[in-house]
């Protein structure tokens, strides 16, 4: 058996494992433009909003979420190789899928991957019956509210299980 066609399982330790699971989400939303609106309002009022976008975000927006990020994580390093290896110096400029000057700013090549890794992760979040509206929402409430993203974070342990 040679080494590429075994399969080797690495223990991951819970916090480190919750780290990836944020970090991936975090990137994957500042790589597709889907930041959180910052307000000037004070935070009770910030609290208030998310925990209001907790109670309406469902179980079942929560499993198409988690396999939407499960789906475009692949994609997304796989297009941020491809970004290095066609970017001077192999450094990644910031994009973001949402403002087209941060993709006409790129070279021809990178430009055209940026553009197919755009195209791909929104036909993978409708795919998953959500919109990039409600992605976007779902991304920024878990960005300020830790029982939301461990119940992302739950989900996507159970899908990766279930592989």
């Amino acid at each position: 058996m040679t080494q590429s066609s075994r399969s080797l399982a690495i223990p991951v330790h819970p916090r480190i494992s919750r780290w990836l699971t944020i970090s991936a989400l975090s990137a994957t939303g500042l790589l597709m433009g889907w930041v959180p609106n910052l307000s000037l309002t004070p935070n009770v009022a910030i609290m208030g909003q998310s925990a209001q976008a907790q109670a309406a975000i469902s179980d079942a927006d929560i499993r198409n979420y988690a396999r939407s990020v499960l789906t475009i994580e692949s994609r997304r390093q796989e297009a941020l190789q491809n970004l290095r290896n066609a970017s001077p110096n192999q450094q990644v400029p910031n994009i973001r899928c949402n403002d087209r000057n941060s993709l006409n700013g790129l070279p021809r090549q990178a430009r055209t991957i940026a553009v197919e890794y755009c195209t791909v992760s929104q036909q993978v979040v409708e795919q998953n019956s959500l919109t990039i509206q409600r992605f976007n929402q779902i991304t920024a409430a878990q960005q300020g509210d830790r029982n939301l993203a461990q119940r992302i974070q739950q989900e996507l342990i159970r899908l990766q299980q279930n592989r």
